[in-house]
Order: C-alpha cells, then structure tokens, then sequence
C-alpha cells in the first residue's frame, strides 16, 4: 500500500468513529428531554388507555412509572 492509501484508509476509519461518537452525544444530550416527555405522557395517559399497557406488560409498566413518576 501506498500513502495515499493508508492516508484514506485512517480517514474512513476516523470518519467512522466520530459518527458512532456524535450519534451516541446527541442520544445522551437529549436523554434529560426525551426522558421528560416520557414522564409527561405517562401523567396524561387516560386511565383505559394506561390500564392496557399494565395489561400488556406489568413489570415493564411499574417500571416506567418508578423511573418517570407516572400516575
């Protein structure tokens, strides 16, 4: 292999490591917003259609409502 070469080659290979990294940023910088949303429907859920969902899995539910504040 030439330098150019290798040159392109560590290119690409940055390239795709700063878009794993970015992607992972951005998913962690708007964690507090998504989070709040999550925590907002939960508490506006009308109460048949919050009763589904326990329905349809319980622990997951329980556990939704421990860690946004649901009801």
């Amino acid at each position: 292999m030439n330098n150019i070469a290798h040159a392109e080659d560590a290119w690409l290979n940055a390239e795709s490591q700063f878009e794993e990294w970015a992607i992972k940023f951005i998913r962690e910088w708007y964690r507090p917003i998504a989070e709040m949303q999550i925590g907002m429907l939960l508490k506006t859920l009308p109460p048949d259609v919050a009763e589904q969902l326990r329905a349809m899995n319980p622990e997951g539910y329980e556990l939704m409502i421990k860690k946004y504040g649901g009801e």
